[in-house]
């Protein structure tokens, strides 16, 4: 028992590097479809087309499920299925993709150092490859066309429903791997940090070339325009160059993007002229940030009225809105804080539950001394989880709401603390485990 045991474990360690690369590379598939959101019609993403194949494919893979990616799941259902109850226009497709994540990071060679490692950097090509995408769609023609293309059914239902011309429909055109500008702006978030943490965590040409995607990245935060990305980004950079005790590149960086950031304001006008709709515009202008912190107090105090949420309350928000703050028009731009006020308190308690552990793995995982390069990958899952969280602050998207980022980068860092703390558990009990052996061993040979 205790050899088959051993066995186990060595093959959970080390379960060779073709398995490796086969289960992280339909994982990366998946993964890139999901956080894609590509479509064949509104109602059939590619990514759920494709699952049935990517399992058949992995299964053999798979050995048991992660503790902790199942609590954290099944938090996340309990919570979809309440909103389903209440709101049953909802998609199903949030309860598909959790059980897929948990899917995923139950694969024995994914839950590896290298696994981990190979699926960081397939989600950081991924996310390289959506910036350099919206760069492209702001000079090139073709790119805006491809784009288009790919997101048809978003540009059709987005001017079916607000009307909008072909001047405003521009800024549907110009993105990256994703159907949405506010959407891109998660990606954002989640990527940047993540680029920065896969540059410090590689070594010679590796490194390079995930500098230069990171400055693709830094290029795609300041021209999308989007405010809080730029706030998520700045916590984000700033826990992971922390966390990671690098302190000349913290420096280094820091130096780096004040001067990237004054040019940037030298050239105002020249930015301006690749695109209007950029961060610096919207800082420099007459800002909102003050409306919506009043529009998200003002949530607040009716998520307090209405304990049960609007939706059982009969109650209409837009009605709500128009009586007592009709000067600012809009949703309460909070990921946390919409969700609760439609669907009542339990939505808050489930939201609270999850940050509360999530705080506490935190601080362990800041904690953490040893660990190596597993270690290094948690902490820029940490990271890049921070901002996408810090991003739905001022967003009506979160985990809640299962945004696709935010769902990626959370099962990444839950799987990659699990792995680490049982690693470093077996190691502990190791010692003593050879010690019981050999002081049994010395008994029989006494007898």
């Amino acid at each position: 028992m205790a050899t088959e045991r051993i066995t186990e474990v060595s093959a959970l360690q080390d379960p060779g590097r073709v398995r490796v690369w086969w289960a992280v590379g339909s994982c990366v598939v998946w993964f890139w479809l999901y956080l894609a959101d590509l479509h064949l019609s509104p109602t059939r993403p590619i990514y759920a087309l494709a699952a049935p194949v990517l399992i058949l494919i992995t299964l053999p893979f798979f050995r048991r499920v992660s503790r902790k990616a199942v609590l954290f799941a099944a938090i996340l259902m309990a919570a979809f299925a309440y909103q389903k109850l209440i709101v049953t226009t909802d998609s199903t497709r949030p309860a598909f993709a959790l059980i897929m994540c948990v899917y995923f990071f139950s694969l024995a060679p994914l839950r590896t150092e290298r696994g981990f490692q190979a699926l960081a950097a397939g989600l950081g090509v991924f996310f390289a490859v959506s910036f350099v995408l919206f760069l492209l769609t702001l000079y090139v023609d073709q790119a805006r066309a491809l784009r288009s293309a790919l997101y048809a059914f978003v540009e059709d239902a987005s001017i079916a429903e607000f009307g909008i011309d072909q001047t405003r429909s521009l800024s549907f055109s110009q993105g990256g791997l994703t159907g949405l500008l506010f959407v891109f702006g998660y990606q954002v978030a989640a990527g940047v940090v993540l680029l920065l943490g896969l540059a410090l965590l590689s070594h010679g040409l590796a490194r390079w070339a995930w500098i230069l995607a990171f400055v693709a990245a830094v290029g795609a935060l300041v021209l999308v325009g989007e405010r809080s990305a730029l706030a998520a980004c700045g916590l984000g950079l700033l826990l992971l160059l922390w966390s990671t005790r690098r302190w000349g590149y913290t420096t280094l960086v820091t130096l780096s993007i004040l001067t990237a950031l004054w040019l940037f304001m030298l050239n105002r006008e020249r930015v301006e002229e690749v695109r209007h709709y950029n961060v610096f515009s919207r800082v420099m202008t007459s800002s909102d940030t003050a409306d919506r912190l009043g529009l998200q107090l003002w949530a607040v105090q009716k998520v307090l009225q209405y304990p049960m949420g609007l939706e059982l309350a009969g109650a209409d928000y837009w009605d709500l809105l128009a009586r007592e703050r009709p000067q600012f028009w809009a949703a309460p731009h909070n990921g946390y804080i919409t969700r609760t006020l439609r669907c009542g308190w339990l939505i808050g308690v489930l939201t609270v539950m999850v940050l509360v552990r999530l705080v506490r793995m935190a601080r362990a995982t800041l904690r953490a001394q040893h660990g190596g390069t597993l270690l290094n990958v948690e902490r820029i899952a940490l990271a890049a989880l921070t901002a996408v969280m810090a991003n739905a602050l001022f967003h009506n998207e979160s985990f809640i709401t299962f945004n696709h980022e935010t769902m990626a980068m959370l099962f990444l860092y839950v799987t990659c603390f699990e792995v680490r703390e049982t690693a470093e558990a077996e190691e502990r009990a190791a010692p003593e485990s050879a010690a019981e052996e050999d002081g049994f061993n010395a008994e029989d040979g006494l007898e």
